[in-house]
C-alpha cells in the first residue's frame, strides 16, 4: 500500500461532505468491485451513465476509481489516455463542441461529464433553454460521440437517479442510456469497512476493530451513507489528532468525545 503524506495539520484522510478530487485515489477505497464494472462497460460500449442518488459517490467513483483503473490498464498496455472533466454550464454544446474540435489521434480521450442534470436546470425545452444553451443540440452532440463520430472518445455521464426520466425527451439519447449505465448501489459491510480503514492506514494510523465494527452498524441506519460517514470520519480524525497520541489507535475514546454518529 502506497503511504500518503498527511504531515500537515490541515490534512485529512477524509473528504467530509466534499467528493474525493483526482490525486486522492490512495484513500479511496471500498468501491474497487463497482469501479471494475464500470470500466468492463466503458472499454465494450464507449459509454457509461453512472446513476445514483444525491452524495451516493458517483464523481468519486469516477475521479479515484475508473480514472486510475484506466490508468493502469493503460500503462499495461501501452495506450495513451487523455482525461477530461467537465460540467454543463452556461453553454454546454458550445462547451463540448470546443473540446471535440480539440480531439486528435494521438490516444483515446475518457471523457467524464459530471452533474449531467444541469442541463436541465431551466426546464425541458423544445430546442434552446432560457440562457440560450442549445440542450438539444448538445444531447446530440453527445449521441455522435456514442455512435461512432468520434471513435477514439469514451463518454462517462453522472446523472442523479431522480433526474432520469427527463431524458425520456431525447428519444435517441435515452435508448443510449438503457443500453450502457450503472446504478451505484448502498455500500456493503465490506465496502464500508474498506472505506473506514483503508484511509486511516494509509495515513500511517490504525484504528480499533469493535470501533469500526459499531460504524459499519450505525452507517447501515442512515438514509444518506456515504456522507454521513465521510462527515463523521473527517471529525473523528480531527479529535484523533488532537489528543497528540500517534501511538494510540483511533478508538471508543474518540468516537465519545465527538458524539455518536
Amino acid at each position: 500500500m502506497v503511504s500518503v503524506n498527511l504531515t500537515d495539520e490541515k490534512l485529512n484522510p477524509f473528504p467530509g461532505l466534499r467528493p474525493f478530487r483526482p490525486g486522492e485515489s490512495d484513500l479511496f477505497f471500498g468501491r474497487e468491485d463497482e469501479s471494475a464494472g464500470i470500466a468492463e462497460k466503458l472499454l465494450r460500449n464507449r459509454f457509461v451513465a453512472i446513476t445514483g442518488t444525491t452524495g451516493c459517490g458517483k464523481s468519486s467513483l469516477v475521479l479515484c476509481g475508473l480514472i486510475p483503473l484506466i490508468k493502469r490498464h493503460a500503462s499495461e498496455t501501452g495506450e495513451k489516455w487523455n482525461y477530461i472533466v467537465m460540467q454543463p454550464g452556461k453553454d454546454p454544446f458550445g462547451d463540448l463542441s470546443s473540446i471535440l474540435a480539440r480531439q486528435n489521434r494521438d490516444g483515446k480521450t475518457l471523457l467524464f461529464i459530471d452533474q449531467f442534470e444541469e442541463i436541465f436546470r431551466y426546464g425541458i425545452p423544445e430546442i434552446r433553454d432560457s440562457s440560450g444553451s442549445d440542450i438539444k443540440g448538445f444531447i446530440n452532440l453527445l449521441a455522435s460521440v456514442v455512435n461512432g463520430k468520434y471513435p477514439d472518445v469514451y463518454l462517462i455521464v453522472a446523472i442523479r437517479s431522480d433526474m432520469i426520466s427527463l431524458c425520456e425527451h431525447y428519444r435517441g439519447f435515452s435508448d443510449i442510456l438503457n443500453n450502457s449505465s450503472f446504478l451505484v448501489s448502498p455500500m456493503s459491510g465490506k465496502g464500508f469497512r474498506e472505506a473506514i480503514t483503508g484511509p486511516i492506514k494509509a495515513a500511517g494510523a490504525e484504528i480499533d476493530n469493535d470501533l469500526v465494527e459499531l460504524l459499519v452498524s450505525e452507517v447501515s441506519e442512515c438514509s444518506d451513507q456515504l456522507l454521513v460517514l465521510q462527515h463523521f470520519m473527517l471529525r473523528l480524525w480531527i479529535r484523533w489528532k488532537e489528543m497528540n497520541e500517534p501511538g494510540r489507535p483511533v478508538d471508543m475514546t474518540d468516537y465519545s468525545s465527538i458524539g455518536t454518529m
